[in-house]
């Protein structure tokens, strides 16, 4: 009775190690976020499920210890079969092709680094800013097309963080983003012309000139309202009040 409730302990100990290590494993080929522990989370359950089925008929028909101890060995060596799994699904031409004809750069936000390439070939040497001091990153040639041509959603970890770090962070903001105004006024550009690389520029750098980016009748409307005048204040764009993406209503002042 010792022997098997130590066993049962050592295999959910064992599942519980997979569940957390299958999320890292598959983190570079599908990101980490609610979807992928969700999807693990499932997998790990069913396979919980067919074992339990599975392992009750072979101790109903073998019920010798010899056959537990070949149970785990067999769990053992599938086990070993994860990694490879995963290097082979990660590895699948889809992905490859993906992976191909996208290019990113992260920048760490030292106080030496240069302006990113891309955005000193859009915005011109004079208007791109290095953002020192700021870590960000940048795609190129990403593929829209498979997501309604518009910017999805990405999910970063910071995985060790400096002394006093959580204290000094405002907001988290995917670029171009409210606190980038900020940053280019500071570094020489005009309210307006951080603005507009935002917007309109932003657009034409995308392809979607005249479709998005701008007030105007035919183009998306994708509108936020602030309670201020940035041209006078550029950091009344950290304070957005009222937000309508394409059409539709997502976020009004309060009462």
């Amino acid at each position: 009775m010792t022997t098997a409730c130590a066993a049962a302990f050592i295999a959910s100990f064992c599942m519980l190690v997979i569940e957390l290590v299958a999320a890292r494993i598959m983190a570079p080929h599908v990101g980490v976020s609610l979807y992928t522990w969700t999807s693990i989370i499932g997998v790990i359950l069913a396979g919980i499920s067919i074992g339990a089925f599975a392992g009750g008929i072979i101790a109903d028909r073998r019920p010798r210890p010899s056959t537990l101890g070949w149970l785990f060995l067999v769990s053992g060596i599938s086990a070993l079969f994860i990694a490879p799994l995963a290097d082979a699904i990660g590895g699948s031409a889809a992905l490859q092709q993906f992976a191909s004809t996208l290019v990113m750069r992260v920048h760490k936000g030292s106080q030496s680094q240069a302006a990113d390439p891309l955005i000193v070939a859009k915005e011109g040497a004079a208007f791109a800013p290095a953002y020192r001091g700021l870590a960000y990153v940048v795609f190129e040639r990403m593929p829209l097309a498979d997501y309604g041509n518009r910017v999805p959603q990405f999910s970063f970890e910071v995985v060790r963080t400096a002394g006093g770090l959580p204290e000094m962070i405002r907001a988290v903001c995917l670029i171009p983003g409210a606190s980038e105004f900020g940053y280019e006024v500071q570094l020489g550009m005009t309210p307006l012309e951080a603005i507009r690389s935002a917007t309109s520029v932003a657009a034409d750098a995308l392809g979607l000139a005249g479709q998005a980016g701008v007030l105007a009748k035919g183009a998306r409307a994708d509108v936020v309202a602030i309670p201020g005048d940035p041209l006078q204040d550029v950091g009344v764009l950290e304070k957005v009040d009222f937000v309508m993406k394409g059409g539709e209503v997502i976020r009004e002042p309060k009462p």
